[in-house]
């Protein structure tokens, strides 16, 4: 099976004898393998009257399919499915299921509602949580070849504690703001001191690369003892005086 189709564009005429033959170019598509014979073609000439016209010879055409008679890739075309019958014999079915997904998602909301709003786990006080995210990096020492990201999870720590313990952002601040305000909330000057000296390594360290001492590195741990400590001890205070409030 072939068909064969005109294209749009024709090729200039071609003189023969006496008249002139305006050509086209034929597409032929095969649909089908196996021997095919093309033509012939009938040919008028111009002038009009003129004797002179014949016909094209014939082309024989085979095509051969690239595939094995042991091949599977093509297979034949299924014919359609019929279904009897209208389909609106299948309203119940979904109209069923549709009730079924319905009342599943009452359940669940039903449950949801029992269960009331899921609540957050309150944090730790922010010494209590300092402490905690201090302990990996008490078991570990700054790598000899690159400290750097030793003190950057060190000052990041201590930053989240001056944010939570003080109120105000100082992941945003530099070392320098963060002194200035925690000596405008804090009346131990030597708490900003071993907060402020922990920094100041950090930065060195950080953006100066310098390759800290180990007895620089031993002395951070006292001074973040002494804030722990130090916070820890006027968190008992508050709540020792809360409980008396209340008798």
């Amino acid at each position: 099976m072939c068909h064969i189709s005109h294209l749009a564009e024709k090729l200039p005429p071609a003189t023969a004898g006496a008249g002139r033959a305006f050509e086209e170019i034929l597409t032929v598509a095969f649909f089908r393998t196996g021997a095919f014979t093309v033509g012939p073609f009938a040919a008028d000439f111009l002038p009009a009257g003129s004797d002179e016209g014949g016909a094209s010879g014939r082309l024989v055409i085979r095509v051969r399919s690239l595939l094995g008679e042991e091949d599977r890739d093509i297979q034949p075309l299924k014919e359609p499915l019929a279904l009897p019958g209208h389909p609106r014999h299948l309203f119940p079915y979904a109209a069923a299921l549709l009730a079924l997904l319905l009342l599943a998602a009452l359940a669940a909301l039903r449950l949801r509602r029992r269960r009331g709003p899921a609540v957050a786990a309150p944090l730790p006080p922010p010494e209590e949580e300092l402490a905690a995210t201090l302990r990996p990096l008490r078991q570990q020492e700054p790598a000899a070849g690159d400290p750097r990201p030793f003190f950057v999870a060190l000052s990041t720590l201590v930053k989240r504690f001056c944010r939570r313990a003080y109120g105000f952002n100082a992941e945003d601040c530099t070392t320098a703001e963060t002194a200035a305000q925690l000596a405008g909330r804090e009346d131990d000057a030597a708490l900003v001191a071993g907060l402020r000296s922990v920094l100041d390594l950090s930065d060195l360290v950080k953006f100066a690369r310098r390759a800290p001492g180990a007895a620089e590195v031993a002395a951070l741990w006292p001074a973040l003892d002494a804030v722990i400590e130090r916070h820890r001890a006027r968190r008992r205070a508050q709540e020792a005086e809360r409980a008396q409030a209340g008798r």
